[in-house]
């Protein structure tokens, strides 16, 4: 697997299972995905007795994270009046009640925003993966993380809720690395290479994007 970052404090592993034939579509890109936190994969969970990696469409996550990076390392602070240390309070304490109908949907309208540009969450269908929030504080990433919602489903991370903070550039070093690398990776697979300069006008770093990148393989 490609490892960025230090396993024991923060870092991103992944392996793509290529395609035997060249041309498959892009959201096919299945992979093996491992997000390290102080010595444990936050992704991995044990079902059915059996310690599990998550692996999935990665082409589904790297297109949050271009997507998404400008609300995660930008200035998007919460926007209900409530009080919180982090994410998962934030979050738990705006599921409130509220008579008029007009004003619940504007406020739950303004949390669901919220929440798909901190979390990939919800984005992420048919497979298992965290209800992790990412967003910034300061000159640091607040990394949250809740993982109640798979209890009922008899699946147990490894972590159930906890919070990790590093610093920005540590961070961006990280998330940066990965998303140039696995984005070669991808141009090297696919024949339909369109994703390719959506994300780099999206990047929050100079993205590398070689037009004949995947002749190579």
């Amino acid at each position: 697997m490609k490892n960025f970052g230090n396993k024991d404090f923060f870092a991103v592993e992944y392996e793509l299972s290529v395609p035997n034939a060249k041309g498959i579509e892009i959201n096919n890109s299945i992979g093996c995905l491992k997000l390290w936190i102080n010595g444990a994969d936050m992704l991995s969970y044990r079902y059915n007795g059996k310690t599990l990696c998550f692996k999935g469409i990665l082409f589904y996550i790297v297109d949050w994270f271009f997507d998404k990076m400008e609300y995660i390392i930008g200035y998007d602070e919460f926007p209900l009046p409530v009080e919180g240390e982090n994410s998962l309070e934030l979050t738990e304490k705006s599921n409130i009640d509220i008579e008029d109908e007009t004003e619940l949907d504007l406020w739950y309208t303004a949390k669901d925003r919220w929440v798909s540009n901190h979390s990939c969450f919800s984005v992420i269908s048919d497979c298992v993966i965290p209800n992790m929030y990412f967003r910034r504080v300061n000159d640091n990433v607040e990394i949250s993380w809740n993982n109640d919602f798979w209890k009922n489903r008899e699946i147990e991370f490894s972590e159930e809720k906890g919070i990790f903070v590093l610093s920005l550039d540590e961070f961006k070093n990280v998330i940066f690395s990965f998303l140039q690398e696995i984005t070669n990776d991808f141009m090297s697979i696919y024949e339909n290479r369109s994703f390719a300069e959506d994300w780099k006008n999206k990047a929050f770093f100079e993205l590398k994007i070689s037009r004949d990148h995947g002749d190579q393989v």
